[in-house]
């Protein structure tokens, strides 16, 4: 694994120095497509990595305890392959901690943004409340405090609402 994050970072090194990816700023998508890609790149990976490892630490640790299971033996004895065990039975009874996770990691990425936006100096909410909280703008600050609240309420209401629709033992 630091292998991987060595050659992230050596690719990173590497991109800015041949001007493959722009380290700051950001670019319409409707005047120039690649360039508005080659400006989200860093900046996505940066805000991405976080969450990919989450999901995957999280998700292979419910799997694992699924896939322990005694019905999972029973499968097995039964005849299921493993491939079909873990796809049509593991991740099913995994999809509620799953969504729960990933419910949690949008509300952390969001965020997440004024950090990233300050960092890769990218115009947005974040470096919004940045640059009213510096200006001491404070209905600026409440403005934007406020949408992103709105934005956790509404991500955490949808999460429940598929949870219940992925397993009926939940109720409304």
């Amino acid at each position: 694994m630091p292998g991987f994050w060595l050659a992230m970072i050596l690719v990173a090194e590497f991109s800015l120095k041949l001007n493959w990816l722009p380290a700051t700023g950001a670019k319409s998508f409707s005047a120039s497509p690649v360039d508005a890609i080659r400006h989200a790149l860093l900046p996505g990976i940066a805000i991405a990595a976080y969450g990919m490892a989450e999901v995957a630490r999280q998700l292979r640790g419910a799997l694992l305890e699924v896939l322990s299971s005694q019905y999972v033996r029973t499968l097995h004895a039964k005849g299921l392959s493993m491939s079909r065990i873990l796809w049509q039975h593991g991740l099913k009874n995994v999809g509620v901690n799953l969504l729960t996770i990933v419910s949690l990691l949008v509300n952390r990425m969001l965020a997440a943004t004024v950090v990233i936006e300050a960092v890769f100096a990218i115009p947005g909410l974040g470096s919004l409340i940045v640059r009213g909280a510096i200006q001491r703008d404070f209905p600026i600050v409440q403005g934007v405090v406020f949408t992103m609240v709105v934005v956790v309420i509404a991500v955490n209401l949808v999460t429940d609402l598929l949870c219940a629709a992925v397993d009926p033992r939940i109720e409304q």
